[in-house]
């Protein structure tokens, strides 16, 4: 199933099976899934369509494609799963004593089964349980043996929204410059060791940090603007497609590139972080803001699947309305924001011409503004250049001292799986 769903509502999408602040996307998705009896759920569980019920991934051949972070969207995110089906199964031949096939129909031939037209209508059964933040966009019948949403991916295609100015309009540091970021995006293209720009797992014991980039460019978004001078801003995206991505690596290539806009750094500052004689180990950075974010796309070879949308009628319906009133809401939210920042800017203005004193507040300290993706402008100390930051510890170092104090979760998986199997045998 191919399935887009908003990340500022939700935890992430990866469900744990613990509490949390906020319901996993998955956790959202399994109920549903659950409740419609497309997946049966665990034997005598006392609740049934509860995500607890879940059977488990490999008993409903289950597989997700990428695995996006608490407030990260996605609209072309893909997940496969087992799920009853309207085919019938081969009939089994009955016989009498006298070894005559016997049963209703013994003698018609069974009429071919379309696997559309037959099939049970996925995307209105899930659509109808799932909130409207979540939507099942097209299914893919008959995948092949085997078949697996993550390792078939042929590609993973990320955008990550942000504008120009990205600050209020009176902040003199909210400026970017787009031609330095559009140079220093095309030194991550190819393969290189991202090492510098991830979050280290050392749970994983993950010792390649080589992927490979396909597309990275920013790009300006059509059609974006209200035309009120008071917030008008230009609105790009940081597009990129690789392979396969690291923990956090989208956050932190963008974190770096708006340290190339705001013009703290130079473009090729991407390149020498690239270089692993030049930056051996990770400097100590922040990363970008998660709700910008969007995973846009997950692309698998030709042929591989067949994607059936949603038909006409439920496009025109639930499907259009749901998606269109949730823009709407946010569209007014919009609207009112902007009238709100233009009536602080004409304040300003009149403060400005006003011919009595307006007392203003004390310089503030020496230091410089951080642009992290929210539109916050984050305030910090005196500027350190990358090159000269503190470095974090090797990667191989920091996945041995996680060894050393937690044990290989590879041999824990094990154990569990030895054990499991020795219950089952009882």
């Amino acid at each position: 199933m191919k399935l887009a769903y908003v990340g500022s509502a939700y935890g992430g999408f990866e469900y744990h099976g613990n509490d949390t602040a906020l319901p996993t996307v998955e956790e959202i998705l399994f109920s549903a899934l659950l409740k419609s009896r497309l997946v049966s759920s665990q034997p005598g569980h006392p609740q049934p369509t509860s995500p607890e019920a879940w059977p488990g991934d490999e008993a409903v051949e289950y597989s997700k494609c990428g695995r996006t972070d608490r407030g990260v969207s996605a609209f072309g995110q893909v997940v496969g799963v087992r799920v009853r089906s309207n085919r019938p199964l081969p009939r089994s031949m009955d016989t009498n004593e006298e070894g005559k096939s016997r049963g209703k129909g013994e003698h018609e031939e069974p009429k071919p089964f379309d696997d559309v037209a037959d099939e049970m209508p996925y995307t209105q059964i899930l659509n109808r349980l799932l909130p409207p933040t979540i939507r099942i966009l097209a299914w893919a019948h008959n995948p092949p043996d085997g078949f697996s949403a993550r390792f078939n991916c042929r590609a993973r295609h990320y955008r990550y929204f942000f504008t120009d100015p990205m600050l209020s309009p009176t902040n003199s540091g909210g400026t970017l410059d787009i031609v330095a970021m559009q140079t220093a995006a095309q030194y991550f293209l190819g393969s290189h060791d991202f090492r510098n720009f991830c979050k280290l797992d050392p749970g994983k014991q993950i010792d390649n940090f080589s992927r490979d980039i396909l597309e990275s460019s920013i790009e300006v978004l059509p059609g974006v603007g209200d035309g009120d001078t008071a917030t008008t801003a230009t609105t790009y995206y940081f597009n990129l497609k690789g392979t396969a991505f690291l923990w956090h690596q989208v956050r932190h290539m963008m974190a770096i590139l708006f340290l190339v806009g705001q013009g703290l750094e130079k473009p090729e500052v991407v390149r020498d972080m690239l270089d692993m004689s030049l930056f051996p180990t990770k400097p100590m950075y922040e990363m970008a803001d998660d709700r910008p974010l969007v995973l846009w796309d997950c692309e698998f070879p030709n042929a591989v699947l067949q994607w059936l949308v949603a038909d006409d009628g439920e496009l025109r319906g639930a499907l259009a309305d749901t998606t269109w009133m949730g823009w709407h809401e946010k569209k007014i939210d919009e609207i009112l924001a902007g009238q709100l920042v233009g009536l602080v800017r004409r304040q300003l203005e009149e403060n400005e011409k006003s011919p009595v004193p307006v007392k203003k507040k004390n310089a503030a300290k020496p230091g410089h503004v951080l642009i992290l993706g929210s539109g916050e402008a984050l305030l910090r100390g005196k500027y350190v250049p990358i090159q000269e930051r503190k470095r974090m510890r090797p990667a191989a170092e920091i996945n041995k001292c996680f060894i050393e104090r937690k044990g290989d979760w590879r041999e824990r998986r094990e154990l569990k799986r030895k054990k499991k199997e020795a219950k089952g045998s009882e």
